[in-house]
């Protein structure tokens, strides 16, 4: 195992061959593979949203519906299902087991750690953002809720993005990019590029430095844990727990 700790990082395994192999011939192909992945999923849900619900897939500004959900979560699934072919065809059908190992209790303590450190860093990401530049971070739970209610449609949505987004997300981010950039280059240039992947592709630039940020946050606990339980949990009860204390208030300032 080298310093980076690569070898046993499971999306690593056959990556760990780059890098015997010159610079331009081995870290460009993999890791250009792992970023087309990534923006070929975005794409995949850009397009697909555009085709079913005829105005995108920018649920923020016009009201969810059913069509919207099942854009959505057809992108999604496709998406994984490329994701997953990817990894099988070049590292092995053990990767999968490797990657999403069954939780410690030292994986939990490290998704305490995780969540607390997420939200104190949007907090005041978001409080110098506003101070300085006088531009809010959006709440896009809240952006949400006021466009379209707290409809089915709208609570499916919320879940979709708890529970399939951030799974998606971790392994094209965690899984992919970020091992790929790890293998060659190091822990620190590993997340900073793949976290500002991970914020540019959210495509808002209010909110850019607190989701850059949540991602070293992940990049990190992945690389600690070496397991993608950890940062798709953590991803997970980030997002959730954001839609659920945004219903709450907005629900208790309606009433």
């Amino acid at each position: 195992m080298d310093q980076t700790g690569v070898d046993v990082m499971p999306l690593a395994r056959s990556h760990a061959v780059a890098r015997t192999m010159p610079l331009d011939a081995a870290s460009v192909f993999v890791c250009g593979e792992g970023l087309l992945s990534v923006l070929g999923m975005y794409a995949l849900g850009g397009i697909l949203g555009r085709a079913i619900v005829g105005a995108g897939d920018d649920a923020f500004t016009r009201p969810i519906s059913w069509k919207t959900d099942a854009a959505r979560a057809f992108a999604w699934i496709a998406a994984l299902v490329w994701l997953y072919v990817l990894v099988r065809r070049t590292i092995g059908n053990g990767a999968w087991r490797r990657a999403f190992s069954w939780p410690s209790l030292g994986d939990v303590g490290w998704i305490a750690l995780g969540f607390v450190a997420m939200n104190v860093l949007s907090y005041l990401a978001g409080t110098i953002q506003l101070r300085l530049f006088h531009v809010s971070p959006h709440n896009w739970a809240a952006r949400l809720v006021v466009v379209s209610g707290f409809g089915p449609a709208t609570i499916t949505f919320c879940m979709l993005g708890t529970i399939l987004t951030p799974l998606v997300e971790e392994i094209a981010h965690r899984g992919l990019l970020f091992t790929t950039l790890v293998t060659r280059f190091g822990f620190m240039p590993a997340a900073i590029a793949s976290s500002f992947v991970f914020a540019t592709l959210h495509r808002d630039a209010a909110a850019i430095v607190p989701i850059f940020l949540s991602g070293l946050v992940l990049a990190m606990l992945y690389a600690k844990t070496k397991s993608l339980t950890v940062p798709y949990v953590l991803h997970g009860l980030y997002n959730g727990g954001l839609f659920t204390w945004t219903m709450l208030v907005l629900h208790a300032r309606a009433s």
